[in-house]
């Protein structure tokens, strides 16, 4: 198989990447990422040096054409780029309305004119549990649930994946919708463990000092569904090498193992050694858009019943872990050194 990634530098592209450009049985689009003088991304594309605002960018149409031109038609794009969360997308409305949704309109009409398919990545967070608002239910989201977005984030993904539906036959695309994701830094930067476990190391044993507390806005005792992104990408991998029945289909990725939030925090805790965690974090619990967000992945269990997310992936202790190490890699190689200058 033949695959195009877009967003091969953030959090769940670089890690599909990664494990893609491993194994034989996929090709990868010759891509390579170059760095000018200037600091800009460009890209070495089968030869052709071409200057790009961001990385491979979903919202220009030349250069599927190019690819398209050079390499057949005949190959998978799988689309990962996107501005997400809802700080984010909230301060860059803009910037998120032409990526989330001109970028999807222009691989939808490629595709459409083309022997492409699509793999688009989507969100859970537009979904909301049947009588969600009774808050004494812990009801599980399915693909099936009610669609209640709340942030402009999750509004521009529902348009997205209503375009794709409509516009191309249900053997050129399929959505894949992943549970909340975190993984090594700083290929992730906004996840919340992430960002927690950054903040403590920082002013834990960096010594930085900070006016304020790390502002999150979550409920620490409302179950939440995070799934570490070498796990997820392990689900993904499995999609690529059985893709047949999941043509047409949106499905939840998820590990169906949701907890509280403040347990998340306590294995944050004993990992890095730390005391209390609000010393470090302000929680706003009024303003948890999400909620109780376990997810379930009907679709993908029913499509694959002999799949098994592997002991590692239940144990959040050593992915915790494992992100912690990416934090202090970065900062004692990179921001340190940059101060000392």
């Amino acid at each position: 198989m033949k695959i195009l990634i877009y967003g091969d530098r953030g959090l769940i592209g670089s890690e599909l990447r990664r494990r893609l450009s491993k194994d034989k049985r996929f090709e990868l689009a010759p891509i390579k990422h170059l760095r000018w003088y200037d600091g800009a991304s460009n890209y070495d594309l089968f030869g052709c040096r071409a200057k790009l605002k961001n990385e491979v960018d979903v919202t220009s149409k030349g250069i599927l054409y190019t690819i398209k031109n050079r390499w057949g038609s005949d190959f998978v794009i799988i689309n990962c780029a996107g501005i997400e969360g809802k700080e984010r997308c909230d301060n860059n409305m803009e910037e998120a309305f032409n990526t989330n949704l001109g970028g999807v309109s222009n691989l939808i009409d490629f595709v459409r004119n083309s022997d492409v398919k699509l793999i688009h990545f989507s969100t859970t967070e537009m979904h909301r549990p049947h009588g969600f608002a009774n808050s004494s239910r812990n009801e599980a989201i399915k693909e099936d649930s009610l669609i209640w977005p709340k942030s402009y984030y999750a509004k521009t993904n529902v348009i997205a994946d209503k375009l794709i539906k409509a516009s191309l036959p249900k053997e050129k695309y399929m959505i894949l919708k992943p549970g909340l994701t975190y993984g090594q830094f700083p290929d992730d930067n906004y996840s919340l463990i992430t960002k927690i476990i950054e903040r403590i190391f920082l002013q834990e044993y960096q010594k930085v000092e900070f006016k304020e507390k790390l502002y999150i806005p979550i409920n620490p005792l409302y179950q939440k569904d995070y799934l570490a992104v070498e796990h997820l990408v392990s689900m993904i991998m499995h999609i690529l090498e059985f893709p047949d029945n999941c043509w047409g289909k949106e499905m939840f990725l998820s590990k169906n193992d949701s907890r509280p939030f403040v347990n998340y925090l306590n294995i944050i805790r004993t990992v890095m050694k730390v005391g209390n965690i609000e010393n470090y974090i302000n929680f706003d619990s009024e303003n948890d858009i999400l909620g109780k967000h376990s997810v379930i992945s009907n679709k993908f269990n029913k499509i694959f019943p002999g799949y098994r997310i592997n002991k590692a992936a239940m144990d959040d202790a050593s992915s915790i872990n494992y992100v912690y190490k990416s934090v202090m890699e970065y900062y004692t190689d990179n921001y340190m050194e940059k101060l000392k200058q």
